[in-house]
């Protein structure tokens, strides 16, 4: 959509003061804050940390590196400053996570560190999100090789002293997490007590906000709840394994956390050992749900269920098929970047393979690609047209959206009615199952052209007969549609990775009743 003045009203009236506050302030900083760098640094004590995770390879072999499936080769000289594939791209070279993994030795490592910490005049890599992540890769890895080396040190506390004077407090949500992280490993790290005391002070207060009573993160994608939980337990990692005074309360209060989301990750969890590709979520970003357990068995951390409430997300395991269906809203409303169209939304695996999916996520550029993977008819819900749910724009914004309510929430059946925020147009949409039956009522309010959309993992073969969808899995019949045809689209896969699948559309006036028959 293009944005207007009530485009822009309706999405900054959601903003917290304090986010308004310090983008005013972050403009002022980003001319004054690199005056204010150390040239010197606090000494480094010596740490233990153990293992971690191995990050997926993203270092290839001769200064080749391969983010978001676009790979790019330098020769002798990184360009730290490489927009040519993106800033996503920049800001995972920047951010180095590549130093966790398994083939990328001491010296290689070494070598990274030296070309990113000389590189003369670094730009977007030294925004806060980038310097957070990179803080904190560095320190596990000189941790770990037991790296002792003056200069490196000094550049990192520059860092530290750029991050700390641009908190992301303009942003807030996982972002400003981030923030906390990188100060709280630096504070250690530098064995700083007012770097400790400014980092405790931001992750007491955005743990609490952003970790939901189920455990879910709040902003509700399962990617960003699983990076976020990585680095929760890095943080564990080095408080347990280090003598650090006035941790207590924080380590604590990490451990809870991280129960809390591990027991949210294990109970959306697939059966093939992936998480839900909902809102901005894809694959080959965060560690695996296995990966995660793995570490926080080691760490001692057992997770803690509670039934799934906030997050809005409802899992169904019945027979051999499993069902979530996503019942909540869209997101914080002071940060919905990372929201989709996708209220009443479901994803189907049926005998442990993906049947009914979302079209995913595959790009965060400005085009029309990420338009289309945020909007109503990308998802597998109800599209009363010309309407989206909420009025999504740009990449990350979102101006007027409306808040869904739960009718009904048991072990057999849930229901929610969703009231858009204009033209008082209404849908109610009903799941009911058994052991080998899903029953789906939609109504709208309205007298308006409503269409519901059904998307196929590539691996479906779809036989259309009598108005009825047949496959291999399943049967699927319609009640109230005044038109079906199906289409192929393109799911996403990983960042600029896409395939080929089919979809089906069903319209319909004011009721559709679908029923899905298990094989």
């Amino acid at each position: 959509m293009i944005p207007n003045i009530t485009t822009y009203y309706h999405t900054v009236k959601y903003l917290k003061p304090k986010q308004i506050i310090y983008r005013s302030i972050n403009r002022l900083r980003k001319f004054t804050s690199k005056w204010f760098l150390p040239s010197s640094s606090p000494k480094a004590i010596h740490l233990k940390l153990q293992a971690s995770i191995n990050t997926y390879v993203e270092y290839e072999e001769s200064n080749t590196f391969n983010f978001l499936n676009i790979s790019r080769s330098y020769g002798s000289i990184i360009d730290w400053n490489d927009l040519s594939q993106g800033k996503l791209w920049l800001y995972h070279l920047c951010s180095m996570n590549y130093l966790g993994q398994e083939s990328l030795g001491k010296d290689l490592g070494e070598m990274l560190i030296k070309s990113v910490t000389t590189y003369d005049k670094l730009k977007s890599g030294e925004e806060p999100y980038p310097v957070s992540l990179r803080l904190i890769n560095i320190i596990k890895f000189v941790l770990k090789h037991e790296i002792h080396d003056a200069k490196t040190d000094q550049k990192l506390w520059q860092w530290v002293s750029l991050l700390r004077r641009n908190i992301e407090y303009h942003l807030m949500g996982n972002h400003l997490l981030e923030n906390g992280f990188a100060l709280l490993f630096s504070a250690v790290y530098f064995n700083d007590p007012g770097l400790l005391k400014t980092s405790k002070k931001i992750l007491f207060l955005q743990l609490e906000e952003q970790i939901l009573e189920d455990g879910g993160h709040f902003e509700l994608s399962p990617m960003y709840h699983s990076i976020l939980l990585y680095r929760l337990l890095d943080c564990y990692n080095l408080l347990i394994n280090n003598d650090i005074p006035d941790t207590i309360q924080i380590k604590q209060h990490i451990q809870q956390k991280a129960q809390l989301m591990l027991g949210w990750l294990q109970q959306i969890t697939w059966e093939d050992g992936t998480f839900p590709m909902v809102n901005d979520s894809t694959d080959r970003i965060a560690p695996s749900p296995k990966a995660l357990l793995s570490y926080a068995n080691r760490l001692q951390i057992k997770p803690k269920k509670v039934p799934l409430s906030d997050c809005g997300y409802r899992i169904f395991r019945f027979g051999n098929y499993q069902l979530l269906c996503d019942l909540g809203k869209i997101g914080p409303d002071y940060i919905p970047g990372h929201a989709h169209n996708d209220i009443f939304n479901f994803i189907l695996h049926i005998a442990g393979r993906p049947f009914i999916v979302d079209t995913g996520l595959s790009t965060y550029e400005m085009a029309n690609r990420r338009q289309h993977e945020r909007s109503t008819a990308a998802h597998n819900t109800v599209c009363i047209q010309p309407y989206e749910q909420a009025e999504t724009w740009a990449q990350f914004r979102v101006a007027r959206r409306g808040h869904p309510i739960i009718e009904k929430d048991n072990d057999h059946a849930c229901t929610g009615v969703y009231t858009y925020p204009y033209k008082k147009i209404q849908h109610r949409r009903s799941f009911k199952m058994d052991e080998r039956k899903i029953q789906i009522e939609d109504r709208i309010n309205v007298n308006l052209k409503a269409c519901a959309y059904l998307h196929f993992h590539e691996d479906v073969s779809l036989d259309f007969q009598n108005n009825e969808i047949i496959t291999n899995l399943a049967r699927i019949k319609f009640e109230g549609a005044n038109h079906i045809y199906t289409k192929p689209y393109e799911r996403a896969q990983s960042f600029n990775l896409r395939s080929k699948a089919m979809m089906v559309a069903i319209e319909f006036n004011k009721t559709l009743k679908t029923t899905i028959d298990i094989n």
